[in-house]
């Protein structure tokens, strides 16, 4: 009778455990604050965020691609990033003869779930995403940035959760990315812009 006692009263302990563990975790899902600022070139738009490729740069005898990205946080709350899917896998680069670019990492966003990119309310980041090829490309290339960015969970506090629940993946498929492109994007309303 002993050990079922004790068995029971840890059975108690370890539920109400975890509801307070869950109770302290705050979803992101949130309605947008504010549009996204109008770019003259490709955006990807979630509740979240709008995501703008600024520039597409092939170096290295056309081999290597450098992808610019602006992305606006369209919340009133700090959002931490992650530059993956809720798989862990990072944004593919296609091009138009259907060949796929090897990611090789990003400046200015982290693809890791343990070191997520913070982003203030309303303001913006740039970031750029780094890929290559074993050979030179089709002569007039144009390319496809097919991911996703992934918004962690935070504590009630505003910590994000690095090895907890990840809240919400939102994928974007931008096509039509020309080398040379350059894009400007308007600053938002509410400047907070990363340094």
């Amino acid at each position: 009778m002993k050990t079922r006692s004790w068995w029971s009263g840890c059975i108690i302990v370890l539920a109400t455990s975890l509801l307070v563990s869950c109770g302290e975790i705050q979803r992101t899902v949130q309605t947008a604050t504010q549009p996204c600022p109008q770019g003259n070139g490709p955006v990807s738009t979630s509740l979240e965020f709008c995501l703008y490729v600024t520039s597409v740069q092939l170096i290295d005898q056309d081999t290597k691609t450098d992808v610019g990205i602006t992305i606006v946080n369209r919340t009133g709350r700090r959002l931490y990033l992650v530059l993956s899917d809720l798989s862990n896998r990072a944004p593919m680069l296609l091009d138009n003869s259907g060949v796929q670019w090897n990611f090789l990492g990003s400046l200015g966003i982290s693809y890791i779930w343990s070191q997520p990119t913070p982003l203030e309310p309303n303001g913006e980041l740039q970031a750029s995403v780094q890929y290559n090829r074993g050979r030179a490309g089709v002569a007039d290339v144009t390319f496809s940035l097919r991911g996703a960015l992934s918004i962690l969970a935070t504590t009630s506090q505003g910590e994000p959760i690095s090895f907890g629940p990840r809240t919400v993946s939102r994928g974007f498929n931008i096509s039509g990315l020309r080398p040379g492109l350059q894009q400007s994007v308007p600053s938002p309303a509410v400047s907070g812009k990363q340094p």
